[in-house]
């Protein structure tokens, strides 16, 4: 009469911890690195300020992107990037200048930070 359900599977994204270390090593080093995202013909540079993981799961890297070379008209512009949807991280040795604080950002996400710009705390 009445069916035995199975229990629900909670699922999540797969990590890329590859990517997760060198986005931290550049954020300890504040080293630009060159994004390439999954299903794009062309690269970013970005900042990494901060590595973080989300309630869902999806870890995100957040900070500045200084070029995007598809738009060269494109200036400074403070975004995400869904690391798991990275094909790859390039770190290069162009330094960049942090002068911020990603403190308002931490206190917003709490314990669920992997490292950042001014404080790096591995998992």
């Amino acid at each position: 009469m009445f069916e035995r359900t199975k229990p629900i599977k909670e699922t999540r994204p797969e990590r890329r911890t590859d990517l997760e270390i060198t986005l931290c090593q550049a954020m300890q080093s504040k080293k630009r690195v060159r994004l390439h995202y999954k299903n794009e013909f062309h690269f970013r540079s970005f900042e990494p300020y901060i590595l973080y993981l989300e309630r869902t799961g999806k870890v995100l890297v957040h900070g500045v992107q200084t070029k995007d070379d598809l738009n060269r008209a494109l200036g400074k512009d403070l975004c995400s990037f869904e690391v798991r949807l990275l094909n790859s991280v390039i770190l290069i040795k162009e330094a960049f200048e942090y002068h911020g604080t990603v403190a308002p950002f931490k206190l917003k996400l709490g314990t669920d930070i992997i490292c950042t710009v001014d404080s790096l705390s591995l998992y």
